[in-house]
């Protein structure tokens, strides 16, 4: 585990814990502590949180190390919550996935930016807080990276033209497949990632990408496929319809499933990213609840889409 995550979890942590962090013992702190997170509903904390014993959020902020290993991969599942800042082009990224160069798989998280504000959020949650649909087998897909490159079309007086998203597969609808990473350029409605869950067990999930930013720019999408039950079943994964939100001026707010009967994650994330006053989050509210906000100045259109994932799959 690196430094930077090591001492964010330290500050917070008893002295027991910090030792037993420190040692490799991670999990099994987090599973020990109280629940003791205050939700900051202006912005996206700093520090990594321990939110109670199913799930753990940690938050990059700009300037932070570029990379950051957060819980191990074999014990949780973990997607992008939250994404804020001033997405201009290829220097702004915010994603997780695996790091497999030490002895323990872990979730690693990643940033880097060269414009204002930008930050991100992962949500993880352990796998035993899930029930299975006869099986507690739990599986994670490798990683799916997807971009859509706007026309190369940079002089006066460019054609006009109508945007078309692209698009890949994910694994099928039997697994749940979740947002876990954002970049590029992002100016307006027309620039957006999105995760279009299969609507049977059979057929595939698709991971869609649009850029229409006539510069050679580029919205580029990072997606995991979570499984939980009996493979090969063929039975469709238990999830909520879609949560949408748009907030043009101040914070526009949808509120999802309590934080113990489900894991909510983003679908779909697009608008004019302009810098930290610009975002697309999920966060618990006073009522224990998941809840979508949108953040966004007037004129920058941001919008989120969210679905939560039933801890009980049965």
């Amino acid at each position: 585990m690196s430094h930077v995550s090591l001492s964010a979890l330290a500050r917070k942590l008893s002295p027991f814990c910090a030792a037993l962090v420190t040692a490799g013992a991670f999990a099994g702190c987090l599973m020990d502590l109280d629940d003791q997170a205050v939700t900051d509903d202006t912005e996206l904390g700093t520090a990594s949180e321990n939110l109670g014993a199913s799930f753990f959020q940690r938050t990059w902020t700009q300037g932070e190390a570029e990379h950051a290993n957060i819980v191990p991969l074999n014990d949780y599942f973990c997607a992008l919550t939250g994404v804020a800042g001033k997405f201009e082009g290829a220097g702004e990224e915010v994603y997780i996935n695996g790091d497999f160069t030490g002895s323990i798989p872990m979730w690693a998280m990643h940033g880097k930016s060269q414009q204002t504000g930008v930050s991100g959020t992962a949500t993880c949650y352990t796998r035993g807080s899930f029930t299975g649909a006869g099986s507690q087998q739990t599986i994670v897909s490798p990683e799916f990276v997807h971009q859509d490159k706007s026309p190369g079309c940079h002089w006066y007086g460019c054609p006009v033209h109508s945007p078309s998203p692209t698009s890949i597969t994910a694994w099928q609808g039997d697994s749940v497949t979740m947002i876990t990473g954002m970049g590029g350029d992002f100016n307006g409605t027309e620039e957006y990632i999105e995760v279009k869950q299969a609507s049977t067990g059979a057929a595939s999930t698709l991971i869609e990408a649009q850029n229409d930013i006539e510069w050679n720019e580029i919205s580029r999408i990072h997606a995991h496929s979570f499984f939980i039950g009996v493979p090969g079943a063929g039975r469709l994964a238990r999830t909520t319809g879609i949560y949408a939100a748009g907030g043009v001026n101040g914070a526009d707010r949808r509120e999802m499933l309590p934080v113990d009967q489900g894991m909510c994650y983003l679908t779909r994330i697009s608008g004019d990213f302009q810098g930290a006053h610009t975002a697309v989050t999920i966060e618990r509210n006073n009522n224990n609840r998941w809840e979508l906000v949108v953040k966004g100045s007037s004129g920058d259109k941001v919008y989120g889409q969210a679905r939560c994932m039933y801890l009980n799959q049965n």
